[in-house]
């Protein structure tokens, strides 16, 4: 009875201690911040009514023009602010750098931050690499007008969750305060300092290290609810005055960032992942707690070991008295009441606790109090798993059968590590395989596809939900035919590996790969099946070959000629003036080549900066630049444009050489003083370009092929000079436009090529701002 008595007394004084350390020393952090959400969220707060948020949202994207605006903007809308009366503005925008392309801007946004003389400008904190980190200030005459310059920094913890930030944070003896901070600053005195948790040399009075960034008075964020709290007001509508003035007058106004896809947006514990809070109003979470009073607080280390130890004792002293359903019964009561004191904790007292090392604890209490009754289910199952061992059933590596001290606890342990080793492995392959670039299916021996990866479902699925369940080989023809005789295809005996060219539906080249996977005896499992577009590579080898038969044919040719000539010239068999000209034409031909081979390969693989552009003015454009050559040949170019504009998304430079190359080709291929039309029409989700000339026409055996590098027609081959680059380059240009080229024609009757472009889907130039 003694000892028995000497073992209570020690499991009580271990559990007490360590709950003690635990909740000290925030041992189970993660669950204490989940724990801190839920109550964040329960206890939701109104919005302060003196915060108003002037947000950059997409309906002042739409309005204003696409993102960054210029700075003019921002000085009308702080002048708008000032004449409404605001209290404090601040302009979460970061101004670093100063405006090159209209310095004006920044004068004028300078003269609007002075004249309202309550803006709040924002810096933040950038790491240089091996120069450490530095400071990254508003523009040094923005940062002389501002109010106050406050640091925008929100402090994610581990699980990328935005929980606190801190109020001070500087550099080589310079603090900033928080942007929140600033704010409340220049809209009143008597704004708390010294919150949270100290630096530990600001809070001994030494100076901070150097060449470190320092932060001081970190609090948690009291949020008052989820994002769209805070009264919310469009960018545009401020700053076309269609919001009145009272709405306004003496408000703290923040303006920042409210649209999707500008990345200033965090998860907190009031927004899911699916609904992330924008950064400006987080900072206005922080200001109302600021300007309330109604900052939180962690808990000390010994208030929080005090409050995991009492639930404790309690439980302690009801497990001695209570037996059965009733002592667990106690155990939910007493874990029900810390989480309440502990959310009224927060929720009234402004003091964040941690409960979770005294939940755990109680959560263990009834189980510990039952130890005696499990030895003899421990006993029983050692003896269980020592048979099951024996007859080689189950092998769980680390569990010592041969003690029956805590051995269901090893059993338990054993059990969870292989089942937590199989998930691993489990979302490892399955990881593994998102992972990879290429469609991957895998079946089992039936050819039941068992897994797929994310490029496969896509691939094979076309938007359905996944391709699990199907058979493999028709889920594989569906985009791809392989032979009949593929062993994928099989029945019974199964051939080996293979690796397949195929072509698939859109009329890439692939191959096809399957190797055959064991299955649980050794035998066959299924298929693992591949499909790799090799379709760049084989554009990338055609490419190649273009260029190296440019190089060893078409270059080499003229360059050969000039050494003969200049042979020729050297034996006295051709006269200077004579040697001169022929030597000149071939030169200029092969730099004619040579330019348009450049052009083409320019044309097929630059990044191309689309812009809206009048088609038009580019085919007018066009044409005078072929005016020369019309003269030459006493012909005569007519272009036939619609009254309203046609509106494109290109580039001009290169759709312009297209048209050119088109017309030169027309004037060259037709007769002298002929006629070549270009006509231009207007619909109404397209704009076609007709150009029709007189000339030879192109035989329908060559159609085919004109557009091909090199590919000339064979009446236009026997008659005139060229190189087959320039509807090559045409058609390059075009299709990276997605426009598109058709050509008719009767030899001897002429030609007509017609282009289709899509109307322009840009804004006008200029609607950006």
């Amino acid at each position: 009875m003694v000892r028995a008595s000497w073992r209570g007394l020690g499991v009580l004084a271990s559990t007490l201690l360590c709950v003690a350390a635990l909740g000290a020393y925030n041992g189970l952090g993660h669950a204490d911040r989940l724990l801190a959400d839920w109550f964040m969220l329960l206890g939701e707060r109104p919005a302060h009514d003196e915060i108003v948020i002037v947000g950059i949202d997409d309906h002042s994207l739409a309005r204003i023009g696409r993102w960054p605006w210029r700075r003019n903007v921002h000085a009308q809308l702080l002048e708008r602010l000032r004449q409404s009366g605001a209290r404090v503005v601040g302009l979460d925008v970061i101004l670093s750098e100063p405006d090159l392309r209209y310095p004006d801007d920044d004068a004028a946004l300078t003269q609007a931050v002075a004249a309202s003389g309550n803006v709040v400008l924002p810096m933040r904190m950038e790491n240089l690499g091996a120069g450490g980190p530095g400071a990254v200030l508003p523009i040094p005459a923005l940062a002389a007008a501002a109010r106050a310059v406050g640091h925008i920094h929100i402090e994610l913890d581990r699980d990328g969750v935005a929980r606190s930030v801190f109020l001070r944070e500087g550099f080589n003896g310079f603090w900033w305060p928080h942007f929140a901070r600033a704010m409340a600053r220049v809209g009143r005195d008597g704004v708390p300092e010294g919150l949270g948790e100290r630096h530990p040399d600001v809070a001994a009075g030494r100076p901070t290290p150097l060449g470190l960034w320092s932060r001081d008075e970190g609090i948690p964020i009291p949020y008052a609810g989820p994002p769209g709290h805070f009264r919310y007001l469009s960018y545009a509508h401020v700053l076309n005055g269609e919001i009145p003035a009272e709405a306004l007058r003496d408000r703290y106004v923040l303006v920042g960032a409210l649209a999707g896809g500008m990345g200033d947006a965090y998860p907190t514990p009031v927004a899911s992942r699916d609904g992330l809070m924008p950064g400006v109003e987080i900072v206005a979470n922080t200001l109302a707690a600021l300007l309330d009073g109604a900052t939180l607080r962690a808990a000390s280390r010994w208030e929080n070991a005090l409050f995991s130890v009492a639930p404790i004792v309690l439980a302690m002293l009801a497990l001695r008295r209570l037996r059965g359903r009733h002592a667990l019964g106690i155990l939910a009561l007493l874990s029900v009441a810390t989480l309440l004191v502990a959310y009224l904790a927060q929720r009234y007292a402004l003091i964040q606790f941690s409960p979770a090392a005294a939940l755990g604890c109680l959560l263990l209490a009834y189980p510990v109090w039952n130890w005696r009754r499990l030895e003899a289910a421990t006993r029983y199952l050692a003896e269980e798993f020592r048979r099951m061992e024996a007859d080689g059933a189950v092998h769980l590596e680390g569990a010592d059968t041969g003690s029956p001290r805590d051995a269901l606890g090893q059993r338990i342990d054993s059990l969870t590590r292989a089942s937590a080793q199989l998930r691993a492995l489990q979302r490892f392959t399955r990881q593994s395989m998102d992972g990879l670039a290429d469609p991957v299916l895998v079946s089992d021996e039936t050819g039941c596809v068992r897994m797929a990866n994310r490029v496969a479902n896509h691939y094979f699925a076309r938007g359905a939900a996944d391709v699990l369940g199907e058979g493999i080989g028709d889920v594989l023809a569906r985009r791809v035919q392989l032979p009949p005789d593929t062993p994928l295809y099989a029945r019974g005996a199964v051939g080996g590996s293979f690796n397949l060219a195929a072509e698939d539906i859109d009329g890439r080249a692939c191959i096809v790969k399957g190797t055959p996977r064991a299955g649980g005896r050794g035998g066959f499992g299924g298929w693992i099946l591949t499909v790799v577009d090799v379709s760049a590579l084989e554009e990338a080898q055609r490419q190649r070959e273009e260029a190296l038969r440019f190089m060893t044919h078409d270059m080499r040719s003229p360059q050969a000629s000039i050494v003969s000539l200049v042979d020729l010239r050297r034996a006295g068999l051709l006269d200077e003036e004579q040697a001169l000209g022929r030597i000149e034409r071939h030169a200029l031909r092969t730099l004619s080549m040579a330019d348009g081979f450049a052009n083409l390969a320019y044309a097929r693989s630059a990044d191309y900066e689309l812009q809206q552009i009048d088609l038009t003015s580019v085919l007018l454009d066009a044409a005078d630049q072929l005016w020369d050559r019309a003269q030459a040949r006493r012909a005569r170019v007519q272009v036939e444009v619609p009254e309203e504009e046609c509106l494109i998304d290109g580039d001009a430079t290169l759709i312009t050489r297209a048209l050119a190359n088109l017309i030169d080709n027309a004037i060259k291929y037709g007769p002298e003083g002929g006629v070549v039309v270009c006509r231009l029409l207007r619909e109404e989700a397209r704009i076609t370009l007709a150009v029709i000339d007189q000339g030879l026409g192109i035989a329908e055996a060559d159609l085919p092929h004109i557009f091909n590098l090199f590919g000339r027609a064979s009446a236009a081959a026997e008659t005139t000079d060229g190189f087959g680059l320039g509807l090559a380059f045409a058609h390059a240009v075009l299709s990276r436009h997605a426009a598109t080229i058709e050509v008719r024609s009767v030899a001897g009757a002429g030609t007509t090529f017609t282009l289709g472009f899509p109307v322009s889907a840009l804004s006008p130039p200029g609607a950006g701002g």
